[in-house]
């Protein structure tokens, strides 16, 4: 089954990889400058309170880059989308599309995450990334999963 790609999707999509890149060219040009010891764990109140080597501050975007590679390989193969609720004939294509859709706006929503956690783990010096960062993401990204999918269910 071949499901069109969108505006929104490719647009979602392509920023995403904008993103991924940034983020890999601005941790190289960075690299001299980070300290030996970054944080490698924040605490509820934004403060780090484990710290590790500064290569840890390629995680975030090589687990960003797994990602955008895991999404490329769900989009060529819709079976890998597993709805909570089953859908037939067209219905099921448009949920397949809606169900593309939410998994770049998450890419998406997640790339910015991660873009800011890393500038903030090799800029910290002993600061707090802020107490309400990462709920207010975690909020934008369950709002942009609930949204899609109460869309997606409206198709049964």
């Amino acid at each position: 089954m071949k499901i069109p790609i969108t505006k929104a999707e490719k647009f979602a999509s392509k920023f995403s990889w904008c993103i991924a890149t940034a983020l890999i060219v601005y941790t190289a040009i960075m690299w001299q400058q980070i300290p030996e010891q970054v944080p490698t764990h924040f605490g509820f109140s934004g403060q780090a309170d484990n710290w590790g080597h500064k290569v840890f501050v390629w995680l975030l975007p090589l687990i960003y880059l797994g990602t955008l590679g895991l999404s490329l390989i769900v989009r060529k193969s819709p079976s890998l989308i597993n709805l909570p609720f089953k859908l037939e004939g067209e219905a099921k294509e448009k949920g397949l599309e809606l169900s593309y859709q939410m998994l770049a706006v998450v890419n998406l929503i997640i790339g910015v995450l991660f873009s800011y956690l890393t500038y903030e783990i090799i800029h910290l010096e002993g600061k707090s990334i802020g107490s309400k960062i990462i709920p207010g993401f975690v909020l934008a990204l369950g709002a942009v999963v609930i949204f899609y999918l109460r869309k997606i269910r409206t198709l049964r």
